[in-house]
C-alpha cells in the first residue's frame, strides 16, 4: 500500500471485517510458506499502522512525498477505544499465523508515538493491545 495507486480497488472497498480476513489470508499463507526456514527472523504485521478516529477516513494515511508509510486498521471506530480495535487487529493475525508457524517471531512496526498520551497516539498502546506480539518494534527515526 506504499503507492495508492498500486492499490487494488476491491482491496480498497473491503469491510473492516473483509480486509481483516484478507490480511489473515496473507499471514497465513506466508507463514506456511515459511514455517521451516531458518532465514525468517519474525513476521511484521504492518509498518506503523493507526486505529481510527471517528470514520470516514481512507485506508491510507497521508503520504510524505508519494509513498504512504501509514496505513489505517479500520475507516470506523464504531465507538471502540482506538486500543481495542488494535488489539483485536494484532490478535485475529497472530491467530493466523500461529494456526501454521509456532516458531517465529511476531511484531508490528510502531510509529514512536504510539504511547497513549494527548494530542498524538497511533491507538496501538502497547499496554494494551501488543500482549500477542512477541516484541515490541518501535520505528524511531
Amino acid at each position: 500500500c506504499y503507492h495508492k495507486a498500486d492499490v487494488p480497488a476491491w482491496y480498497d472497498e473491503l469491510s473492516e471485517a473483509d480486509r481483516w480476513a484478507a490480511q489473515a489470508s496473507f499471514w497465513k499463507a506466508i507463514a506456511g510458506i515459511c514455517k521451516e526456514s531458518p532465514a525468517i527472523f519474525c513476521y511484521d504485521l504492518m509498518n506503523e499502522p493507526v486505529s481510527p478516529v471517528g470514520k470516514g477516513k481512507d485506508w491510507l494515511g497521508p503520504p510524505l512525498g508519494d509513498k504512504h508509510y501509514v496505513q489505517r486498521i479500520s475507516r470506523d471506530s464504531a465507538d471502540r477505544p482506538r486500543h481495542e480495535v488494535a488489539k483485536a487487529w494484532i490478535d485475529g493475525l497472530v491467530d493466523a499465523i500461529r494456526e501454521v508457524d509456532r516458531q517465529h517471531l511476531i511484531t508490528v512496526g510502531l510509529v514512536a508515538w504510539s504511547l497513549e498520551r494527548p494530542g498524538l497516539t497511533s491507538g496501538f498502546v502497547p499496554s494494551k493491545c501488543c500482549e500477542k506480539l512477541d516484541f515490541i518494534c518501535v520505528h524511531l527515526y
